[in-house]
This record gives C-alpha cells, sequence and structure tokens, in this order.
C-alpha cells in the first residue's frame, strides 16, 4: 500500500520546497537535492567546487514528484548519506551540506565564514531567547542576530563545520584548461574526483593545515573535529590559517535540528515554523567572505505552492486576465523575450503560452519586463500569480469554456 504523502500547509495551501545554488544570490539553478552522482559545479574566478544538498524525507512531502518534473528534475529517495552517517555514529540528521572545492585566490582564516543571512525583520516568537542560546551552544564562535532589521548567523567556516577534510592538491601552470567542462565530474584538472558519489560521507582531516607546533600540544587536533571547531574558535588560531590555491577542501555541515522538508526549525522542546518567523523569507545559506567583496557558493531554500497541474487553468489569456485581477499589472511580453519565457515553463504541460496583450489590456508607463535572470523576486511573484490553483468550481468553468470554444 503507498503511504500516504504529508501535507505541508500555509494559509491552507500545501507547500513544498525548491532548492537552488550558485556562486551568488543572481546566478542560482535549481539543485536536486540527494542527487548523489551528480552534484552541482560552481566555477568562477574566486572559487571552483561541487556542491551538494541532502535533505530527509523530502519524498514524502505532497507534492514533491509534481515539483520535480515541474522544475525539470529527477524524482530521488533519500540519500544514502543518511545511513551511513547513522552507521557512524553521527545520528538521526534531518540535512547535509557538501561542498569540496578550491579557493583560486589566498584568504586569511577569519575571512572565510559561512553565514546565513536575510533582507527583513523575522517574526519572533516567544521564548526566542531559547534559539539563541541554543545556537551558541551549539557553535560558540557564531555571530548571531535575530532580532535586528536584517537577521543573521554568522561563523568562520573553520570553527563551524561539522566536518573538514582538506587534501594537498597544487595546481601546475599547466593545469587549467582554456575551456572547462561545466557539466563533468572529473574533466577538470583543478578538482579532484567528487568523494561521494554514492552518498559517501566525508571524515575528519586536517594534517595539511595544522601548524606542526600545534599539533604537538594537542596530537588528535587533525582528526577531532570537536577539537578543530574549539581551535579554529579562537582568533589567535584562525588568524594564523592561509586558505591557499594547493589545497582542496571538503566540508561538511549537517544536523538534526533543520527539517528541510518540512521547512521548520526543531529545538529542544520547540518546533518551530520557518515559513511564519522568517517574515515569507527564504532560507539562504553561504560560504562567503566576511566583508562581502567575494561569494564562493550560495544554496537557498524557499517553501513555494504547490501547482497541481490539474488546477492549472490551460488558457494563457485566461491565466493572464486571473493575473491582472489579483496583481493589477502586466506587461506585454517583447518578441525577444518569447523563446526565453517558453524555456523557463516548459514543464508546466497543461499551460499554452499567449503571447499579445488581449484588447483592453492596462498598461502603464513605469512598467517593464518580468525577466528572471535580474529581478528574481519580480518574476517569482509574476509565475505564483498566473499558476496559483484556482478555486475548483472556477477552475471547472474555465475548462469547460476552454472546450467548447476550442482555442
Amino acid at each position: 500500500m503507498k503511504a500516504e504523502k504529508l501535507v505541508v500547509e500555509h494559509n491552507n495551501v500545501p507547500h513544498r520546497i525548491r532548492v537552488s545554488a550558485g556562486p551568488n544570490l543572481h546566478s542560482l539553478r535549481p539543485l536536486n537535492t540527494n542527487d548523489d552522482a551528480n552534484p552541482m559545479l560552481i566555477d568562477t574566478d574566486e572559487f571552483i567546487g561541487h556542491v551538494m544538498l541532502r535533505v530527509r524525507g523530502q519524498n514524502q512531502i505532497h507534492g514533491y514528484e509534481e515539483g520535480q518534473r515541474q522544475d525539470g528534475l529527477k524524482v530521488m529517495p533519500d540519500s544514502e548519506w543518511f545511513d551511513k552517517a547513522a552507521a557512524a555514529g553521527r545520528g538521526n540528521l534531518l540535512m547535509s551540506l557538501q561542498v569540496v572545492g578550491r579557493f583560486k585566490r589566498e584568504w586569511t582564516g577569519e575571512q572565510v565564514v559561512f553565514a546565513c543571512q536575510f533582507s527583513k525583520p523575522f517574526k519572533l516568537p516567544p521564548l526566542a531567547n531559547l534559539v539563541v542560546k541554543f545556537f551558541k551552544v551549539i557553535d560558540p564562535a557564531c555571530q548571531l542576530d535575530i532580532q535586528g532589521p536584517k537577521p543573521y548567523c554568522i561563523s568562520p567556516a573553520l570553527g563551524t563545520m561539522n566536518t573538514i577534510n582538506v587534501l594537498h592538491d597544487p595546481v601546475s601552470s599547466k593545469s587549467t584548461p582554456t575551456e572547462r567542462d561545466a557539466s563533468s565530474l572529473t574533466g577538470n584538472p583543478l578538482l579532484p574526483s567528487w568523494p561521494s558519489p554514492n552518498g559517501e560521507n566525508l571524515f575528519e582531516d586536517t594534517s595539511v593545515i595544522i601548524l606542526e607546533d600545534d599539533l604537538k600540544k594537542k596530537n588528535k587536533l587533525s582528526s577531532d573535529n570537536a577539537a578543530r571547531r574549539s581551535h579554529f574558535g579562537k582568533a589567535k588560531y584562525l588568524q594564523k590559517h592561509r586558505f591557499v590555491q594547493d589545497h582542496v577542501y571538503g566540508f561538511e555541515l549537517f544536523n538534526s535540528f533543520l527539517d528541510c522538508s518540512r521547512f521548520a526549525l526543531k529545538v529542544p522542546g520547540l518546533s518551530l515554523d520557518l515559513f511564519k518567523y522568517l517574515n515569507d523569507q527564504p532560507l539562504t545559506l553561504a560560504l562567503k567572505t566576511q566583508d562581502d567583496s567575494a561569494s564562493f557558493v550560495y544554496v537557498l531554500l524557499e517553501l513555494v505552492p504547490v501547482v497541481d497541474d490539474l488546477l492549472v487553468c490551460k488558457s494563457w489569456n485566461r491565466a493572464s486576465a486571473d493575473y491582472i485581477h489579483r496583481v493589477a499589472v502586466w506587461t506585454p511580453l517583447r518578441p525577444m523575450f518569447r523563446d526565453r519565457l517558453l524555456e523557463e515553463m516548459k514543464t508546466v504541460k497543461s499551460l499554452e503560452c499567449w503571447f499579445e496583450a488581449e484588447p483592453g489590456v492596462p498598461t502603464f508607463a513605469n512598467s517593464a519586463l518580468v525577466e528572471r535572470s535580474t529581478t528574481y523576486s519580480q518574476w517569482e511573484e509574476f509565475l505564483n500569480a498566473i499558476l496559483a490553483p484556482l478555486p475548483k468550481q472556477k477552475c471547472s468553468d474555465i475548462e469547460t469554456q476552454y472546450d467548447s470554444n476550442n482555442i
């Protein structure tokens, strides 16, 4: 018997998570969670590496399969990484972010940070101070502000990552190809083979970056993650370190309190709805510099409405009419962007695209093209508005009109 899916609802509308990643917030692409054999390659002037996010239970959420199809991604079971982590004594974990890559220029230890940052205030729950205390216990080195106008949590990467594995892999003058194969896992000489094609866990090994004098004082420092986090939690050790081009860093961040599939935070005694308390903001995970002069990896987790294909209006002009009704703005699509729109919406099989505005559609002097690559939030507003599930009766009426008119 097929197990019933868990429905994650907000305002009586089913939602699912969607994950994207890239070198910065303006260059995000869909990331297929749990697809261990196919991590995303990021290659910029600052960094080259692979990234993979694993989410336990995502395939048990209502709308997951439909969302994967609409996003052009494969349906995936839970990653084997979770079972292997449990067998290694890491516990019942809910998520894992893995980044393996090379920095293309030198950085000091305190400059490379892992951050969660937001653009507007939270809607804080009662006893929010308990959440602050919880995070301070698990990550004493973090700088945390959840009450300000732009909340953040920032920690030095060396002091916060659960696992760090560093490989000494010198870069020769002949190793940089003139053209890189962005789809290959092993075709770029700047990167070794991806270490986790079957969900293999990384294991702590920082022997190539721990100074000899420090290792003499603490002989387990290079193999014990708790000792390493404590060591680099002190500014004097962090400032001595240099991220250099000849090292390939493997980072793992994992925990048992961030339930990504339900978009919830589980701390002792509390389960917090992130969609509600983050004030409808996505969760952004970033590997970057502390002064924001460079970014390396961004991963965006957002909660989006489940779009049931059966409840999507089939006629573009009917959908645009609903869009006008909901948002009161419509921008006729310029011919040069028709192909782009088709590409973006190619997975919505039941929606016909009508590119010319109908007679009577209002225009506005300050209206501008809604273009995903430059105005991501406007594109999301536009897409959500025209694809939002209609009430069943209204959808039925539209389908009847659609069929009778044979548009």
